[in-house]
């Protein structure tokens, strides 16, 4: 079913029967397409971009590469493909036991596409 698109036609075809309804006003929306407030105008406050942040969270990623036991977090990667291997295996434990070790998520993303590859959705029109 999942290769076929199967859940990928029902849900397109879901949310475009669902956006034909509320753009025809069959399917109200409070402030969208009924008691709409003309005359309201959102004051949304963003969070401004801190460069100072970026900096500290960029060194401190540089730090935890540089000072982690890289023999210690090669054993653990490997480890992960090990258990990743096996289908009744849980990688939560080595999963826990390599973030706590240095490897960032990164790490781990990677060393798991090497196996499992990356999932590529196929558009469903």
């Amino acid at each position: 079913m999942i290769d076929e698109g199967w859940f990928q036609h029902r849900i397109a075809d879901f949310s475009y029967e669902t956006a034909l309804r509320k753009a025809s006003g069959r399917k109200p929306v409070i402030g969208v397409n009924k008691f709409v407030d003309e005359e309201e105008t959102a004051d949304i406050a963003l969070h401004p971009h801190d460069p100072t942040t970026e900096k500290r969270q960029l060194e401190r990623l540089q730090r935890v590469r540089r000072e982690r036991d890289h023999a210690k977090l090669a054993q653990l990667l490997d480890r992960l493909i090990e258990v990743a291997k096996d289908e009744r295996e849980n990688i939560m434990p080595v999963t826990i036991d390599l973030v706590k070790a240095g490897a960032t998520m990164g790490d781990i993303v990677e060393r798991l596409k090497g196996l499992w590859g990356t999932y590529r959705e196929r558009p469903v029109f």
